[in-house]
């Protein structure tokens, strides 16, 4: 019975591993630094490709301060200078991040997750200790309390003196599975409205809401009649827009780059009525930017559960916004929505398949893994407890890496691409 519990886990483990998602789709600086957003709170800094000296492949990221403000390089003056990376965070979920890393001496490097809005709450603070030599970093994080769509994973160095020079390269951020093998289901929306999370902009629990006349529509949060669980939202009409879009809920977040997502969502109203929903960059100057699409759908008088896989790739680096257009609702009626779920859509993951055309042979030896590509790429090796314990740069031909005797993932990637993925027992 032991045997099968464990050969389950492992099942789980490696079908879950299988819609892993890298986070950070610019970590090996290899054509530019698009996506990273350095920052100067004081003092100043450089922000460049180095194709002299790379830790990795053709090139890497090289950081210089050139007015270091620190008191004496206090650790506690990190927050000057940084850079961020936009992400959401999902509550309760486990991530491992890794990256490489030297300095022009020995120092501290920190990390963390970070809103990307003020009060500019943090999550997972670490201090890496970097030295001249090219190391490996990582870490693995667990149960952020909450949802946080517009967050960012921020390297900070504003503790650094004028001169110092930080070196990064490969950086990674990706979820993994938990003690029972499960990735959370990838929801980027604080959706069932029954915890608070800090306020974006005035909003209702990290919603944002607009209205223009002559729609005139109130959203609150009720316990009274909720559709699920203890509290659902809810917007009341006293007088309609002439279009939808006149009254707006809004949820902003940081997807990833090429990835497509899908919505679902409950509903019911006093009154039959139309609703859309639409996930658009954000926009300037009224300008609807990168939209991944637009859905109407039929809301009836009896709770029912709406979704809708968005057809559009993500395509900037930026912030998104997902928004209900519900400014249609009659004058003296009522709509609920609950369960509000916004997440990667798993069948059009950016993972490939290409063992079929036969670039890649990945097989096991006594004591070794083998990999016989015609491509360049990585490997990622893994454990069943979900942690990353090597990366191997694939070379064209035969590459054999030495292991110790046990059950192990093997992610092949291409451009920061998952291309393959599968399970090797090594004897």
């Amino acid at each position: 019975m032991k045997k099968i519990y464990l050969m389950l886990l492992t099942f789980l483990f490696l079908m879950n591993y299988l819609n892993a998602i890298n986070f950070v789709t610019n970590g090996s600086f290899e054509e530019n630094t698009n996506g990273w957003f350095p920052f100067n709170n004081d003092g100043s800094q450089t922000f460049a490709l180095d194709d002299v000296n790379p830790l990795e492949g053709a090139k890497s990221l090289k950081i210089t301060i050139t007015n270091g403000t620190s008191a004496s390089g206090d650790i506690q003056d990190n927050w000057k200078l940084g850079t961020r990376w936009r992400m959401s965070i999902i509550k309760s979920a486990k991530y491992h991040i890794h990256f490489k890393a030297r300095a022009s001496k020995t120092l501290k490097l920190v990390s963390m997750f970070q809103q990307n809005f003020p009060n500019w709450k943090s999550w997972g603070y670490v201090e890496w200790n970097l030295t001249t030599e090219v190391q490996n970093f990582d870490v693995t994080l667990t149960n952020p309390d909450e949802v946080g769509g517009y967050w960012a994973f921020v390297f900070y160095y504003g503790h650094l003196q004028t001169g110092d020079q930080v070196w990064i390269d490969d950086v990674s951020i990706e979820e993994v599975p938990n003690d029972l093998g499960q990735l959370t289901d990838g929801n980027l929306c604080n959706g069932d409205f029954e915890t608070d999370v800090e306020n974006l902009g005035g909003s209702i629990k990290g919603w944002k809401t607009y209205t223009v006349s002559p729609a005139d529509i109130n959203y609150n949060i009720e316990a009274t009649t909720p559709i699920s669980g203890s509290y659902s939202l809810k917007a009341c009409s006293n007088s309609p827009g002439t279009a939808g879009w006149n009254s707006q809920l809004i949820w902003n977040f940081c997807p990833v780059l090429g990835q497509k997502y899908s919505i679902e969502f409950k509903a019911k109203a006093t009154t039959n009525i139309s609703i859309s929903a639409e996930i658009i960059d954000d926009w300037t100057n009224g300008v609807r930017d990168n939209p991944l699409g637009f859905a109407n759908f039929d809301v009836t008088t009896e709770v029912n559960k709406y979704n809708f896989d968005y057809p559009n790739p993500v395509t900037q680096y930026d912030l998104y916004t997902f928004i209900f257009w519900l400014g249609n609702l009659p004058a003296g009626e009522t709509l609920w929505l609950d369960e509000i779920k916004v997440y990667p859509t798993p069948s059009l993951s950016t993972k490939k398949d290409i063992t079929s055309d036969n670039n890649l042979i990945i097989k096991s030896t006594l004591g070794h893994l083998i990999v016989d590509s015609k491509i360049t790429g990585e490997i990622h090796i893994i454990n069943t407890l979900g942690q990353i314990i090597n990366r191997n740069k694939i070379n064209i031909g035969e590459n054999q890496i030495k292991l110790e005797k046990g059950v192990y993932i093997i992610q092949f990637i291409k451009n920061n691409v998952l291309i393959n993925c599968q399970k090797v027992l090594i004897m």
